[in-house]
C-alpha cells in the first residue's frame, strides 16, 4: 500500500508518531477470509454459533451493561466478523449514538479504507468503539462525548457518498478490548 494513501486516509503526516494499539486505515488492503456480506436472517442461528465459538477462542472482558445500543431499532444482519464487529441493519439517516462516554479519536467522511464515514471513540475503561458506513457526522476528532450523544447518521447504501465498501444500509459496529454487546443484545438499558 502506498504510504501517501495511508497518510491521507488517516489524517496524519509522515512524521506523526505511532504507538502500539493505534488504529490505522490501510486503503485497498486485502481482506481477511471472513466476509462482510450480511447474513440472511435464516442463517442467524449459524452466525450465533460462530459468535460463541469466536469468544471461546478469543477471550475478552465481558462488559455487559457498559455500552448502550448505538442505533435503537436495529436488526442484527451479521454477527462477528473482521475486528470484533457486528452489522446492525438500520435505515439510512438513522441517528447513531455514542455507546459510552469518551474522546473521539477519529471522525471523517470519505472512503476511509472501505469503512466509509467513520467515527472511533476511546473510552475511559481502555476500550474503543468504531462506527462505520456513516452518511453524516455530528462530532469531530478530539471532542469529548457523553453516552447517548448523537455522533453521526447511518448510511451504508451502496453507491452513495461515504458508504465505503458496503452491501446495504447498516451500521458496522466494532468493540476493541471487550466483548461486542451487539452479538447478544447485552446493552445497558
Amino acid at each position: 500500500v502506498n504510504v501517501d494513501d495511508i497518510i491521507q486516509n488517516n489524517d496524519i503526516t509522515i512524521d506523526t508518531p505511532l504507538a502500539v494499539g493505534d488504529t490505522l486505515i490501510i486503503p485497498n488492503a486485502e481482506k481477511s477470509q471472513e466476509s462482510d456480506k450480511p447474513i440472511p436472517t435464516k442463517d442467524l442461528g449459524a452466525s450465533i454459533a460462530k459468535d460463541k465459538k469466536y469468544y471461546q477462542q478469543h477471550p475478552s472482558q465481558n462488559l455487559a451493561g457498559y455500552y448502550i445500543d448505538p442505533v435503537p431499532g436495529y436488526r442484527l444482519s451479521q454477527g462477528i466478523h473482521d475486528n470484533n464487529a457486528v452489522d446492525l441493519a438500520i435505515p439510512k439517516g438513522s441517528k447513531v449514538h455514542a455507546t459510552a462516554s469518551g474522546v473521539v479519536t477519529f471522525a471523517k467522511l470519505g472512503y476511509n479504507g472501505g469503512f466509509g464515514g467513520l467515527v472511533i471513540i476511546s473510552h475511559p475503561n481502555g476500550t474503543e468503539t468504531l462506527y462505520a458506513h456513516l452518511s453524516g457526522l455530528s462530532t469531530y476528532t478530539g471532542q469529548n462525548v457523553s453516552q447517548n450523544d448523537v455522533i453521526a447518521l447511518s448510511g451504508g447504501v451502496p453507491g452513495t457518498p461515504y458508504s465505503g465498501h458496503s452491501t446495504g444500509a447498516h451500521l458496522h459496529f466494532e468493540v476493541h478490548g471487550a466483548r461486542n454487546p451487539g452479538v447478544d443484545g447485552s446493552w445497558k438499558y
